[in-house]
């Protein structure tokens, strides 16, 4: 008998750019073995995305709890952007087959291991889509609270800032340019940034 839980399909809180999804699914019976080993082929599939796909996909974080001794799993996630628009570019770009390679053992993704569409008609990809991302929605439940501290910046941006830190703090060990930073025409710039002539 699948469990009951109150949800809003699709509609995890947002914060900035961030947008969190948590969603509740019945493990099927002596299942949990092979759904933990699944969760672990998918978090592992997801961190050898080649880096552009990642940052294009928006993924910012997913974990998968298997509870209730083990028949019931909490799938949980934030990405960049609401789910309704997520749920068609994001999937798509980390690979539907992933996700069925994990809700293939809950009672409420069992039928994603059927194909879809017809062989050879050019359907089963699009069918197979819309499939998931149903039942994805179905077994969403909204957070009650939602806080990201980085909700303001995307993946990119995020990424973008780490090589310029890098680039920056490769620089400053060069005596040559702490030397140049000390100009005094610099000091307008130093005051945009927040850094008065003594925190050089």
């Amino acid at each position: 008998m699948r469990s009951v839980v109150c949800k809003q399909p699709g509609r995890g809180l947002s914060d900035g750019v961030t947008s969190e999804v948590a969603a509740f699914f019945d493990v099927l019976p002596g299942h949990a073995g092979e759904l933990r080993a699944a969760a672990r082929r998918f978090t592992e599939a997801i961190r050898d995305l080649d880096p552009a796909i990642g940052l294009r996909a928006g993924l910012r974080d997913t974990r998968h709890v298997i509870f209730d001794d083990g028949f019931r799993l909490l799938w949980c996630a934030s990405l960049e952007g609401d789910w309704d628009a997520w749920a068609e570019d994001g999937l798509f770009l980390v690979g539907a087959d992933r996700f069925v390679d994990w809700l293939r053992h809950t009672a409420q993704g069992e039928e994603l291991a059927a194909p879809a569409g017809r062989p050879g008609d050019g359907s089963g990809a699009t069918q197979a889509s819309a499939r998931l991302s149903a039942v994805l929605r179905s077994a969403q439940a909204q957070a009650a609270a939602y806080f990201s501290p980085l909700s303001t910046l995307t993946l990119p941006q995020i990424v973008e800032a780490q090589r310029l830190d890098r680039v920056v703090r490769q620089a400053l060990g060069n005596p040559f340019v702490e030397e140049a930073l000390q100009h005094p025409a610099l000091e307008p710039l130093f005051r945009r940034i927040g850094h008065g002539a003594g925190a050089r």
